[in-house]
């Protein structure tokens, strides 16, 4: 059965060699081996949990799932999730993998479908949703494998899960969306995002693209590394963006004129069939999490230059994880919340 971890990051954390401060959440509604995808906290304070076989809402005591169901338009699109995402206006986005896209009212629990139609242009490009933003405008962007699409209220429609029309924004002929990274990072009105070891950002108020030349930031001696990104993780207070590679690189760019500010070479444990380095995350004090291979947690403060292994890979009671990590995601509370 799935197990979800509870890092209390609003208290000090122990020095040396004492066991992580973590609660295990068993969640045995949800069944054994289900993987989950990906993990979000509304302001309601719900924890909703999207993995291969539906999404689910914790309330801190128990578990509803929501199911698709092929004969019920009211249940969501897909029980595969890819990307969940919360809405100025309380609505719960939920993008699957080419299943269609679904948004629920997090207030009447009202839901609605946006589904891909060759014979319709005003529909969404593609059924595979991996991102969500909203612009200050209140328009939705859709990041698709197939690009990028505005989804726009219709005028005068005020029911709480609008019809949307769908305008296909022009790709730059670089940007193939077939192998982009699935989890963009978004900076006040931009969206960061990486293709092929290409950093691209999409401003949401311009509706433009502009690519940042990652080769000729990085020194010599790294630039063979530079095409294995598995995290990006911002830092909207000093307009820095953190980027973590494959390799075990960790880098932090300054974004008001791109260039390269740290760049660490990460002792990280590995393993054989997950390799390194692969899952990002920034908390509020500035600290950077990630995990390598299946169960290796560490945290990294750019202050210090500190790299700390909170969790072993070992099957061992010393181990407070003993569970292959599969999302991680750091809440507005400032908990850390680890998918097994």
């Amino acid at each position: 059965m799935p197990l979800v971890a509870l890092l209390l990051l609003h208290h000090p954390l122990p020095a040396g060699e004492r066991p992580l401060p973590i609660e295990k959440v068993e969640l045995p509604d949800i069944g054994r081996g289900v993987v989950l995808t990906t993990i979000l906290r509304d302001r309601s304070g719900f924890i909703w949990l999207g993995s291969e076989t539906g999404l689910h809402r914790y309330d801190g005591v128990r578990v509803k799932s929501f199911l698709h169901d092929a004969g019920d338009t009211t249940t969501i699109a897909s029980n595969i999730i890819r990307a969940l995402w919360q809405d100025k206006d309380e609505r719960l986005w939920i993008g699957t993998n080419e299943g269609g896209t679904s948004c629920l009212d997090l207030r009447t629990g009202a839901i609605r479908h946006y589904f891909h139609d060759r014979s319709d242009t005003t529909t969404i490009r593609s059924n595979d949703v991996r991102h969500f933003f909203q612009g200050t405008s209140g328009d939705i962007f859709f990041f698709t494998d197939k690009g990028i699409d505005r989804g726009r209220r219709h005028s005068g429609a005020v029911e709480s899960n609008p019809v949307l029309k769908f305008e296909h924004l022009p790709v730059p002929k670089p940007v193939t969306f077939q192998a982009y990274l699935a989890e963009q990072t978004s900076l006040k009105e931009e969206v960061f995002f990486i293709e092929e070891g290409k950093l691209y950002c999409f401003n949401s108020r311009q509706e433009r693209f502009r690519q940042i030349d990652l080769q000729n930031l990085f020194p010599e001696n790294s630039r063979a590394a530079g095409a294995g990104f598995t995290g990006l993780q911002p830092d909207t207070l000093h307009r820095q963006l953190w980027l973590l590679s494959h390799d075990g690189r960790l880098r932090a760019l300054d974004l008001t004129r791109p260039r390269l500010l740290q760049d660490h070479l990460l002792p990280v444990k590995r393993d054989q069939r997950a390799g390194g380095p692969r899952l990002l995350n920034r908390d509020r004090r500035g600290n950077l999490w990630l995990v390598s291979g299946f169960r290796h947690l560490y945290r990294f403060s750019p202050g210090t230059g500190e790299l700390r292994l909170m969790s072993s890979a070992e099957n061992s009671e010393a181990d407070p994880i003993q569970s292959n990590i599969s999302s991680l995601a750091i809440d507005p509370a400032n908990l850390l919340w680890l998918g097994t």
